[in-house]
């Protein structure tokens, strides 16, 4: 009996030693698998940050772009001349999402598209770098006449003397976004649901949040949020562990190439503890069912992997067209470019009488006529991989063509034929079609940037001699009407 009390003994023993060595084997398990998730999860917020505040750049840069096609409308206004200036503005009206759309003459008076004026800027920021003929943003969101916050965009208009051919800046167009339009850009392109993501100046003031964002309603500061907190000055990364009164978080903070701005994504910490805490049941499962486990952990790594190449992709698209936004097409091309060296085509093609569809039929049909656009030339070129949206009306494409230059003219031919429509609403129609621009690499350009100024001035060349048709590039492009109109 005694001999029987003892084997229990030794065998609750044992198995007390088994438990404890397995509970310090899973301790030691769970705080690697910690440190191993949280480094996988900081390199994948690190780079889905950094695709998102590039996005976020492109979108304010495309708004920067409408803004220099409504400049060329006041190259020939005498902007000293109130009148002209007032009907000028009012004709054209606004484009985009502006809340506003004004011009300022070189004293800084202004007038918008409503016709009212929006006080004097000459004193800002943002009205002497335009004057300066740099494309520039506030470095932080003012109060408008209304007592709204809100970021200007502004860009020079310009003007060449045509007896000297002298450039000078004749005055300022600018735009304003409110606050809750540049939210809106910020939800838009957010990398998950549970992340708030945040634009802050390099004095660490909030610019602008995701929406659904719980951050109290005194937060002004980055700090007020991230407690001890300071915007780099060195234009580099940063990752932040922090504590609140809510729980852990981790903080991302990537430079925008624009004002030393930051984007900067924060999401719980229990992202990772809590798939630790998964993991570790799921291995303590494996003692009695190593198979059920295993396939449950590959599903969920697979999903994990799935849903970052989702934000990926997501980055690189163009929300409205689905096809290539203007950075992930540049990347494209240049890629392609390393892979035909023998010969690429480059088309530009821009959409003739578009701003007739969006003033006669309205900005639901005109984002129709864009998107239309889009999946033709997908059809033409057989995929979006090689198309791409590079501004407001303005799309690109690549075709590998060899020594084949027949075979770019005759895709060119085939753009003009197949987009060409005619659309109507509201008892009006307009009739669209496309003038394209041809540069064949490596003949006209040894990089993008040659390339597509090659391809821009065969485009050119269309535009000036009646639309509708396309152009090869060719030295007869080389012209200083070109480089004239492209500074106005």
């Amino acid at each position: 009996m005694i001999a029987l009390k003892k084997s229990h003994i030794r065998t609750l023993a044992v198995i007390i030693v088994c438990l404890v060595l397995m509970s310090l084997a899973f301790i030691i398990f769970r705080q690697l698998l910690n440190t191993k998730l949280r480094n996988t999860e900081e390199g994948h917020l690190t780079e889905n940050t950094h695709t998102v505040s590039e996005v976020f750049y492109t979108k304010l840069d495309d708004q920067l772009t409408m803004l220099e096609s409504q400049a060329r409308y006041f190259k020939n206004i005498d902007l000293a001349d109130y009148n002209a200036m007032k009907k000028t503005i009012t004709d054209t009206q606004g484009i985009g999402e502006f809340k506003t759309i004004g011009v300022a003459d070189p004293t800084g008076a202004t007038i918008d598209y409503k016709a009212h004026s929006w006080g004097n800027i000459y004193l800002t920021d943002y009205f002497k770098e335009a004057m300066q003929g740099k494309n520039t943003i506030s470095e932080t969101t003012i109060t408008d006449v209304d007592g709204e916050d809100v970021l200007v965009l502004a860009v020079p208009i310009r003007k060449t003397d045509e007896n000297t051919g002298e450039e000078t800046i004749a005055g300022v167009i600018y735009g304003t976004f409110t606050r809750d339009k540049i939210d809106d850009i910020i939800d838009s392109i957010s990398i998950s649901k549970d992340s708030l993501d945040i634009v802050v100046n390099a004095d660490g003031k909030i610019l602008a949040h995701s929406k659904d964002a719980e951050i109290p309603a005194s937060a002004e500061m980055l700090s007020d949020i991230i407690p001890n907190i300071t915007v780099p000055r060195d234009g580099r990364s940063n990752t932040v562990a922090f504590k609140n009164t809510n729980g852990r978080y981790i903080a991302e903070m990537i430079p925008i190439r624009l004002h030393n701005w930051y984007f900067v994504t924060i999401v719980p910490e229990t992202i990772v503890t809590d798939l630790t805490t998964l993991i570790t049941v799921y291995v303590g499962f494996v003692v009695t069912v190593v198979g059920a486990v295993f396939v449950i952990i590959l599903l969920h790594i697979r999903s994990l992997l799935h849903r970052s190449d989702h934000f990926m992709e997501q980055a690189s698209f163009d929300s409205l067209t689905r096809i290539l936004n203007k950075g992930a097409f540049r990347n494209r091309f240049c890629n392609a470019m390393d892979k035909n060296p023998s010969g690429l085509a480059m088309f530009i093609i821009d959409l003739d009488n578009f701003k007739s569809v969006n003033d006669n039929l309205g900005h639901v049909m005109g984002d129709k006529v864009l998107a239309e656009t889009a999946d033709n030339l997908a059809k033409i070129f057989g995929s979006r991989e090689c198309v791409g949206r590079i501004g407001g009306d303005e799309f690109s494409a690549f075709l590998p063509c060899g020594t084949d230059i027949a075979r770019a003219a005759e895709t060119a031919k085939r753009i003009c034929g197949d987009i060409e429509h005619t659309y109507s609403a509201h008892g009006s129609s307009v009739r669209v079609t496309v003038s394209v621009g041809v540069a064949i690499y490596p003949a006209n350009g040894s990089d993008y940037e040659q390339l597509y100024r090659s391809a821009d001035k065969a485009l050119y060349k269309v535009k000036g001699s009646g639309k509708n048709t396309y152009e090869l590039y060719s030295e007869e492009a080389e012209n200083d009407d070109y480089d004239k109109s492209r500074k106005n």
